[in-house]
């Protein structure tokens, strides 16, 4: 669920992200193979404030041009291509249904929130600059910090 946040922390955030996508858009596949964390998202020009158990989302990108992840409750796997921009495609994702601790449901919103994000808002612009990758569109940015190979 999204709240309302302060002009000063959209603002902090979009220098945050254009400090972290000072690369080029001539980034090639081989810059996105690898582990990625799941540091940031922002929908509309609005950071979104979501579950914590969020945060412990990633997403690996393999140089065979296939990705798998896994979110709070649900693993998921494709393909990927960059041509340009980044295309997820031919997603499976696993069905199970996760429960927060006090009984609510914002598990579930934050990950499709997230499935949303990733499979339903592509074709994306893709910077990396040093450990920190974004992924954007119009509409929706990614933040990812890389967690290894």
């Amino acid at each position: 669920m999204a709240s309302p946040i302060s002009p000063r922390a959209i603002a902090s955030f979009l220098i945050l992200t254009v400090a972290a996508c000072g690369c080029s858009g001539g980034d090639t596949g081989e810059q996105l193979v690898g582990a990625w964390d799941l540091e940031a998202l922002a929908v509309d020009a609005r950071v979104v404030s979501f579950h914590a158990d969020l945060a412990a989302s990633q997403i690996v990108f393999g140089d065979d041009g296939r990705f798998r992840g896994r979110a709070p409750c649900n693993d998921f796997s494709g393909t990927w291509s960059l041509d340009g921009r980044l295309v997820l495609g031919e997603v499976i994702m696993s069905a199970a249904a996760c429960a927060d601790p006090d009984g609510g449901d914002s598990i579930m919103e934050a990950e499709d929130l997230l499935f949303s994000a990733l499979f339903e808002s592509g074709p994306f612009d893709v910077r990396r600059e040093g450990a920190e990758l974004e992924m954007r569109t119009d509409d929706v940015v990614l933040g990812w910090t890389s967690s290894g190979p």
